[in-house]
Parts: C-alpha cells; structure tokens; sequence
C-alpha cells in the first residue's frame, strides 16, 4: 500500500499533520518481545523472540490553542484501548493495531482573555 498523505489514524479519523509538530514523530515498529531469554553458561544469550511484535509511537504538537486541543481529543476520544493505524517505516506500508494511551501531561503557556495557549502536547501510542 502506497503512502496516503497521514501518519497516523485513530479509528477511522486521521490526526492532521497541523497538530504534528515538526521532526517530533517518531516509531519504533515491529519492536520484538522476548520471554525467558537467557544467558547460558558459556555466556551466550538464547533468546525466546515471542511472535508478536510491538510498536510505539510517539509525537508533540506545535503550541496549540484551546479550540484545536479540543478538537484533537474528538480524535483521540479516550486513553482506553484504540484501534489504530499508522505509516510504519520498517515495512513502507500501513499497519493496524491496538494500542493504549499513557497519561498526557497538559502545560499551560499562556491565557488570552477566553483563549488558552498550550505548550507542546506529547501523545505517544503504545501496542498491546
């Protein structure tokens, strides 16, 4: 599948590279699990490479104003489980799978009269 002009979508709703800040994305995809690896008595390491492999995407917003933070959270509704698809790097196509949010942090830069002015905003996805 060729690129589409997205990085990432949450459901079926693109994030709009205007919430991208530049040179912020980044993934690590097919990230691969182990289980029980160890190190034998020559000093060896066996791995046990699980079959499924994980990825994690991280990005920052630009400085973002009230009415755009509000809208990017209409596209990332919830930190529950979210199914999404993302441009994966390794592979040059797009991937799906389903991932959880960590806590985002929320910092403040300033207050305009009934604006507010956040700084970068970090999101990052993690597979289950």
């Amino acid at each position: 599948m060729a690129f589409e002009g997205y990085l990432i979508k949450v459901g079926a709703n693109k994030i709009p590279m205007k919430y991208i800040s530049a040179r912020s994305y980044k993934t690590i995809p097919n990230r691969q699990q182990d289980m029980d690896s160890y190190r034998d008595a020559d000093g060896i390491l066996r791995r046990n490479i699980l079959p499924h492999k994980v990825t994690t995407i991280e990005f920052s917003t630009p400085y973002i104003r009230l009415a755009d933070k509000i809208a990017l959270q209409a596209i990332i509704p919830s930190r529950t489980k979210q199914t999404i698809t993302y441009w994966n790097d390794e592979t040059n196509t797009y991937t799906t799978g389903d991932f959880y949010i960590p806590d985002v942090e929320y910092s403040i830069y300033r207050v305009d009269g009934n604006d507010i002015l956040y700084m970068p905003i970090t999101y990052k996805f993690i597979e289950y």
